[in-house]
C-alpha cells in the first residue's frame, strides 16, 4: 500500500548523532590540528547533511552534491568557528547551500527519483499512489512557514526534537509545537488531494 504521513514525516532506523559539545568541540580542535581528523566529523553528520538535503531538493544527485559542497565549505571555515553548538553551524551552512542550489534554478525531481523510498514489492499501481502521496506531503511542506518547515525538514534528517532544540536555539516545547503545527497543516492540504485515509483525517 501507499505510505502513511506518518512514515513520510519520520527517519529511518539509522540512529541520529547525539550531540555532544564537549566531543564535538574536540574533534574540531583535532580537526584544526590535522585537517585529516575532520573525517570523523564528516563521519557523524554526514547521513543528517544528506537527509536535509534531500527534503529540500528530493533529487539524489543534487543532494548528494549540496552534501559535498556542505562538508567542504564547513572544512574551509573550521578556523571561523567559535565554540558553540557544531551541528547548528554546519546546518547553518547547509541552508545556504541548499538556498544557492534553488538560487541557481533547481528543479525537483520527478516522481520516479523517489522510488528507492518505496517497498520494491509494491505492485506498480500502489508504488505510483506512494510516489503520490510523497510528492503531496513534500508540496504541502514548501508551502508551510520557515520555522514549522525547518523543524520538519531536521525531523527528516534523523534529529530528535531535543536535538533540535538545541541547533535553532529554541526550548524543546517550542519545537514540538513547531512541528506539530507543521503536520497539522500538511495533513490538512494533503487531505484536499484525497491522500489521507479516514483515521488520518
Amino acid at each position: 500500500m501507499g505510505l502513511s504521513l506518518v512514515e513520510m514525516s519520520s527517519p529511518d532506523t539509522h540512529p541520529p548523532p547525539q550531540i555532544n559539545l564537549a566531543s564535538d568541540l574536540a574533534l574540531v580542535n583535532a580537526a584544526r590540528r590535522d585537517p585529516r581528523a575532520f573525517g570523523a566529523l564528516y563521519e557523524k553528520y554526514v547521513t543528517q547533511v544528506y537527509r536535509f538535503c534531500f527534503a529540500r531538493l528530493r533529487n539524489e544527485p543534487a543532494a548528494q552534491d549540496a552534501t559535498s559542497q556542505i562538508f567542504l565549505k564547513a572544512m574551509q571555515a573550521l578556523p571561523q568557528f567559535r565554540d558553540g553548538v557544531f551541528a547548528a553551524w554546519l546546518f547553518r551552512i547547509a541552508h545556504n547551500v541548499v538556498t544557492d542550489v534553488f538560487r541557481r534554478g533547481h528543479e525537483h525531481a520527478p516522481l520516479e527519483s523517489v522510488e528507492h523510498h518505496v517497498d520494491a514489492g509494491d505492485s506498480p499501481e500502489e508504488r505510483a499512489l506512494a510516489e503520490s502521496e510523497r510528492a503531496a506531503f513534500y508540496s504541502a511542506m514548501d508551502e508551510l512557514p520557515d520555522e514549522q518547515r525547518t523543524v520538519l525538514e531536521f525531523t527528516l534528517a534523523g534529529f530528535k526534537g531535543e536535538e533540535i532544540a538545541r541547533m535553532l536555539g529554541k526550548t524543546h516545547a517550542s519545537v514540538k509545537m513547531l512541528r506539530w503545527r507543521g503536520m497539522e497543516s500538511i495533513k490538512a492540504r494533503v487531505a484536499e488531494l484525497g491522500y489521507l485515509s479516514e483515521v488520518e483525517r
